[in-house]
């Protein structure tokens, strides 16, 4: 057994390892990590919102770390609204979702399922084929969701932000040194 505080500061320092970050924001996302593994206790699960003002800020680094710390890790860029909520439903992945900027803006049924996925028992309801039968199917979207991108504030609706850990990326400036992805 590790005494929780030691456990805590051992994965604060393990991201400030390999991610340029503030203090706080390490501690925001060391609390979302270890969240994904318990994340069925609670009513809500926040989604991470890894969010860059540029390129080349580390946000897919930092999500790389993330996927490599939590559960059932799915990382996927450009994921359909059909494919998250069955991967989802099946698998009870922590989902990593890179590149949101890109894909994100103006598809207000995933940004639906992103938002419900936020809450305890949240489904969505589509209907399917079963032999010769129309039938209505529940799908379940609650868990761990990360969105990485730049300036998500962009793309993603008021309500799916209020639902997120927003963490602030930046460039590396002179001096500051992380370690590689790779040596993890």
């Amino acid at each position: 057994p590790i005494p929780a505080e030691e456990f805590f500061s051992d994965l604060v320092q393990l991201l400030k390892r390999y991610i340029i970050m503030s203090d706080h924001d390490a501690i925001a996302m060391a609390l979302w990590i270890i969240h994904t593994y318990c994340y069925r206790q609670f009513s809500h699960s926040p989604l991470l919102l890894i969010n860059a003002p540029e390129r080349a800020c580390g946000k897919s680094v930092a999500l790389g770390v993330v996927a490599k710390l939590v559960p059932r890790p799915l990382e996927c860029a450009n994921i359909t609204v059909a494919a998250l909520f069955r991967v989802v439903q099946n698998r009870n992945p922590t989902v990593l979702i890179d590149e949101a900027d890109t894909f994100l803006d103006g598809k207000p049924d995933l940004a639906g399922i992103l938002n419900k996925g936020y809450e305890q028992g949240g489904m969505v309801l589509r209907v399917e084929t079963v032999g010769d039968r129309l039938v209505e199917v529940g799908y379940r979207v609650f868990g761990p969701k990360a969105l990485a991108g730049i300036t998500l504030e962009r793309c993603l609706p008021d309500a799916t932000l209020s639902r997120g850990i927003q963490i602030s990326m930046r460039r590396k400036v002179k001096g500051e040194e992380v370690e590689r992805l790779r040596n993890i």
